[in-house]
């Protein structure tokens, strides 16, 4: 799950495995333009090498089935009504255009949506909450791909290193 303030340039996440937290935090860009996540949950921690998690990430993004789509937004521009209800259209549009090209890689997806424009205020508001299935064999089965592709990035540092 997560929600985004686009014009504050900040977000908050959460993923959940069995109703338990494994990571949680914030995310916003800082002055240098650089994304900047604090986690207050984090099993992933930085004890583990970046190129494993990378790894890991990829082997498990490449695993999983996405079921359910819930997706909230809440945008507008002060007294610009006209602006407001293209914006979400454009939002409405987008939303849709994900879905298709969800569908057709996934059986049985169901999207939830619900745009709201605002007219009194500037605001640009996103929530999501996605619902994925995976097995707990491809989760060990992505850990193991994360574990071979790790070994085999530090063998490469070690050459690079000699040399």
């Amino acid at each position: 799950m997560a929600h985004m303030n686009l014009l504050k340039k900040k977000g908050f996440y959460s993923a959940k495995v069995l109703g338990i937290r494994v990571i949680c935090g914030q995310i916003y860009l800082s002055k240098e333009n650089e994304i900047i996540m604090e986690n207050s949950i984090d099993i992933m921690n930085n004890t583990m090498s970046k190129n494993f998690v990378k790894e890991f990430v990829k082997a498990f993004l490449e695993k999983i089935d996405i079921k359910k789509i819930e997706l909230f937004f809440t945008g507008g521009l002060s007294n610009d009504s006209f602006a407001s209800a293209m914006l979400c259209g454009f939002m409405t549009s987008v939303v849709n255009t994900i879905y298709s090209i969800l569908s057709q890689k996934y059986d049985n997806v169901k999207l939830y949506e619900d745009i709201k424009p605002t007219f009194n205020n500037l605001s640009f508001d996103l929530t999501f909450d996605i619902v994925i299935r995976i097995s707990i064999f491809n989760i060990v089965l992505s850990i193991f791909k994360a574990i071979i592709a790790n070994n085999k990035f530090k063998k490469l540092k070690e050459i690079e290193n000699e040399r």
